[in-house]
């Protein structure tokens, strides 16, 4: 019998449902979703992320304090704070870019919402300079003081917006006409004026090679000293010290002596400068290279050069045998300014992007003797295909350096069947 306020039908037994019947096997797997991504263009654009070193932040700040655009300079512990509303910025690209519409921005941003219209009007602008969009924060990163999205937006303004108002094609041509006479320029040397910046690497912009070119400091202290060098009658103290520079430097303390010599006369002359002597030798940038050199040229390319061809002064301009003009007189700390018996070869650098060796950063040369190469005497050379002196020079040293490479190949392929 049930039980009062319970139904009968509660009490049957519950039939269980019918198993339901089995699903026909899958005939091919399931093939997982095509997509266009490679490989290298994930690694590229999701896993790979641009990151600021300590010391590259502290150049980078270094250089946003020489514009003088803001009331006080920054700092590492404080830049985030300054940028966030985007004030700064807008006021950076305003130094570079005179058309930006400066009296449009909200000077008074105290939220994300006016934040994001100041970064609007920014990315306006900034639309013609092809940026890179991984590099650009948002308002809410801009406003929450992300250090590290600030600093590579930083970076990005600094490599695609103030390096393209640099003619380094120009200021190259000026430094070359200059270490001439001192003996430096180097006609090995092909300089790529038509490099742009590449994913992950903003050193490549304008000109690659520029920081290895000038990098052991010497070069940029000829082109000092051409319009700084002062005269026997009128000095106080040589603020030049030729005899502390190193031609040659090969090791880190000698380069570190350069660094802080030219440094030194930086300031002396009152041109900007955009490293700490310890970061001259150890940082390497082609970027700031190109800006250090085009401030000096800013400086000195209009002014009347210190050195003369006057023979009473210890250091003046002569006429070498050959009918060259370069500088008599001069003596560094390991030899005198002379023509090198040699031609120097500039090699690229080992050194990292953020931090290079500097036990390698020697200028090597690589030197031909005369009785390398064996020429027939009997050889007669038709009087329209005569070579000159230097012509024929040339021609030797390549045909000897070919001749070490087939030998390097030779040793090398010897090896690897003995092994």
């Amino acid at each position: 019998m049930a039980k009062p306020g319970r139904r009968a039908s509660d009490s049957a037994a519950t039939v269980p449902p019918a198993p339901l019947a089995a699903l026909p096997a899958a005939t091919t797997p399931l093939k997982p979703r095509s997509t266009s991504y490679g490989r290298e263009d994930l690694v590229r654009t999701h896993l790979s992320r641009p990151k600021i070193s300590l010391k590259q932040l502290q150049q980078y700040i270094l250089w946003l304090n020489l514009l003088k655009i803001w009331p006080h300079p920054l700092t590492v512990e404080s830049y985030h704070t300054e940028l966030r509303n985007g004030v700064f910025l807008c006021h950076l690209l305003h130094h570079f870019v005179p058309e930006f519409p400066i009296g449009s921005i909200n000077r008074k941003a105290q939220s994300v919402r006016t934040t994001e219209s100041n970064l609007e009007l920014l990315l306006q602008t900034l639309s013609r300079f092809n940026l890179n969009v991984r590099n650009i924060p948002k308002a809410g990163q801009l406003w929450d003081g992300d250090r590290q999205a600030i600093a590579v937006f930083v970076v990005e303004l600094f490599h695609k917006v103030a390096l393209r108002s640099v003619p380094i094609k120009m200021v190259w041509m000026w430094c070359q006409d200059i270490l001439t006479l001192y003996h430096q320029a180097s006609p090995y040397v092909n300089m790529d004026f038509s490099a742009s910046p590449t994913e992950g690497n903003n050193n490549a912009n304008g000109a690659t090679g520029v920081y290895d070119y000038f990098r052991s400091g010497v070069r940029l202290w000829c082109l000092l000293h051409y319009y700084g060098a002062q005269s026997a009658a009128n000095i106080k103290e040589d603020v030049f010290k030729a005899h502390e520079v190193y031609m040659n430097p090969t090791n880190p303390t000698q380069h570190l002596a350069n660094a802080q010599r030219v440094c030194a006369i930086l300031r002396f002359m009152d041109i900007p400068l955009v490293w700490e002597p310890e970061w001259f030798a150890s940082f390497k940038s082609d970027g700031f290279m190109q800006l250090q050199l085009y401030l000096v040229y800013q400086k000195l390319h209009q002014a009347t050069p210190a050195l003369t061809n006057d023979t009473t002064e210890r250091v003046f301009l002569d006429v070498t045998p050959d009918g060259r003009v370069g500088v008599h007189g001069l003596s560094f700390a390991d030899g005198d300014c002379k023509e090198p018996d040699h031609a120097w070869v500039a090699l690229a650098s080992d050194a990292s992007d953020d931090e290079a060796s500097t036990d390698d950063l020697v200028d090597p040369a690589v030197t031909v003797a005369e009785d390398s190469l064996e020429v027939p005497r009997d050889l007669e050379v038709p009087r329209d295909l005569a070579l000159t002196s230097d012509e024929y020079m040339q021609i030797k040293e390549r045909i000897a350096q070919e001749e070490r490479g087939r030998m390097d190949a030779e040793a090398a392929i010897g090896v690897a069947r003995i092994v």
